[in-house]
């Protein structure tokens, strides 16, 4: 066989592998989703969602037990089913384990997660809330922090009501979370969207009766002054 021959031959044979091998491992993350434990966790809303193990451990603000879950992923030996792990949805706010971690607020936790490439701009499909948004809503200030060193950026990202993090805390009442997003920088005169009113993070504190929000907002320097730019009836967001 002549040099040229081989030299094709070889680069043939080198393609075939890489088609085989893709498609061992296209395989083997298939079967791992299959096969993936799933946990039915009962929510007020709409009785039962699934999550996966990992994002059950995150639910529960549970580091041991999302470790254990990590282990069992490497144990197959694919980073890509890492990574498809850490983008999984649950079946009803199709958040990922980030968000859910940032609902239970360990910060331990969320370290973890994001070490390992979570992404903190990842939105969920019920509303367009980062992870933060849900920090911010569920009152965890120091799951906040941890989000915000690691992207900025994330204090003026808004979801589908044209909510930033901050207008989510105030809506919620939580003052140590609204503290801490003005001690970062979060913009105190943003406005949601236009058919939720239009409102600034006052608006929302005052139209909620959480007066020691309005309180920490208003000495932060927030305008007393602001009115709606529309009349709305606005509930607030659920996970």
């Amino acid at each position: 066989m002549a040099s040229s021959e081989v030299k094709e031959s070889s680069s043939k044979g080198h393609h075939l592998g890489k088609v085989i091998a893709g498609t061992v491992s296209a395989i083997q993350m298939s079967n791992y989703m299959t096969e993936l434990k799933q946990v039915k966790v009962s929510i007020q809303v709409d009785g039962k969602m699934e999550m996966s193990a990992l994002m059950h451990a995150c639910f529960l603000g549970d580091l041991t037990a999302a470790q254990q879950a990590f282990k069992d992923i490497e144990r197959r030996g694919h980073r890509t089913l890492l990574e498809a792990e850490l983008r999984r949805r649950d079946s009803w706010a199709g958040s990922t384990p980030l968000h859910w971690a940032a609902y239970s607020g360990n910060v331990a936790l969320i370290e973890e997660l994001l070490c390992r490439g979570a992404d903190v701009n990842e939105a969920n499909n019920r509303d367009q809330s980062l992870p933060i948004h849900l920090a911010a809503r569920f009152g965890r200030a120091d799951a906040v922090y941890a989000l915000v060193r690691k992207e900025v950026s994330q204090l003026a990202i808004t979801n589908s009501l044209g909510s930033t993090p901050l207008h989510e805390a105030a809506f919620e009442g939580h003052p140590e979370v609204i503290s801490t997003l003005i001690d970062l920088r979060a913009n105190i005169e943003a406005r949601n969207n236009e058919q939720e009113g239009g409102l600034t993070p006052l608006l929302c504190a005052a139209e909620y009766g959480h007066l020691e929000s309005v309180r920490v907002l208003l000495h932060a320097g927030a305008n007393p002054n602001t009115k709606p730019l529309s009349t709305t009836n606005r509930e607030p967001a659920s996970a």
